[in-house]
């Protein structure tokens, strides 16, 4: 479906790259035979370079179907594969963060995704609820959805006049969370409509409702609790909670499973800091109930 509509806009070439957690699970559970655990073939990063200079969008369709089969895993191995992947495809995150290219993420429905939403709900009802509640929040229920999303896009650019507050710091309270995040005196903020670099306009996420900024890395500090489950190197876990000190990450924990989120640390430098804080509109809570 998403190749015959991007042909019918004019696309010269769809290409799907398929990507699965049984097949990472593969190569972990069978790391001790590999020859190389830390080998990654030039291909992808060969393919990057072309789509990037040659203008290509990229949609990745989230595959949540999948998402505790990376689960009890080593998290030795896992994030070497994970970080080794990252490294070697450097150049085209790069290119989707700094709107060089346009691009997109959605997530497919599936039972697996509507269990974790609805676990009171009949199991044979589950992927009808989820859906029903998705047509609510992208909007499919209105006439035209598209002029939807391009008016929400704009209203979103329209709040990035943030900006011109020149905010200093924000504050988060709540519980077991008192979380204060300086920001930078050159701050900007955004949300909504993207340009990429050649012009076009874009919406990186759907659904989305926030404004973001880029926090001054070192003067983060309190502790946080975070609310809803999160996905960790393609694990789903739960109850996680931080504690900042001078912007870096110097304690954690999680319900379950925290070995996990202590690799994610030490995939790159970077990981213990902040490197984006997002504010969203409260009546949000009221058309967003997964």
């Amino acid at each position: 479906m998403l190749a015959d509509t991007a042909y019918e806009y004019g696309a010269g070439y769809v290409d799907i790259i398929f990507n699965s957690n049984e097949l990472t699970r593969s190569r972990v559970d069978h790391a001790k035979k590999a020859a190389n655990i830390n080998f990654m073939p030039n291909y992808p990063i060969s393919r990057g370079f072309e789509q990037i200079a040659n203008d290509w969008a990229f949609i990745r369709i989230d595959n949540l179907e999948e998402i505790n089969v990376l689960k009890s895993l080593d998290a030795n191995i896992l994030s070497t594969i994970t970080k080794n992947e990252q490294s070697a495809l450097k150049a085209m995150s790069k290119a989707i963060a700094s709107a060089k290219i346009a691009w997109c993420i959605v997530a497919a429905p599936g039972l697996n995704w509507a269990a974790k939403v609805f676990d009171s709900e009949p199991y044979s009802e589950l992927e009808n609820k989820l859906w029903e509640s998705l047509t609510k929040i992208l909007r499919l229920d209105k006439p035209n959805p598209v002029k939807e999303w391009k008016n929400l896009g704009k209203k979103l650019v329209k709040r990035g006049n943030l900006t011109g507050l020149k905010i200093d710091k924000l504050v988060f309270t709540g519980p077991d969370t008192d979380l204060e995040i300086g920001l930078t005196p050159n701050a900007v903020w955004r949300g909504g409509l993207v340009k990429a670099q050649n012009g076009r306009e874009f919406i990186p996420n759907l659904p989305t409702e926030e404004v973001f900024t880029c926090p001054d890395f070192s003067r983060t500090n309190g502790k946080v609790k975070v609310t809803k489950p999160v996905k960790v190197l393609e694990n789903l876990l739960t109850g996680i909670w931080f504690e900042f000190k001078d912007g870096k990450v110097v304690d954690f924990g999680t319900d379950d499973n925290r070995e996990i989120l202590e690799k994610y640390f030490e995939i790159d430098d970077g990981a213990s800091y902040l490197g984006e804080v997002a504010l969203v509109d409260i009546n949000s809570k009221s058309t967003n109930p997964v």
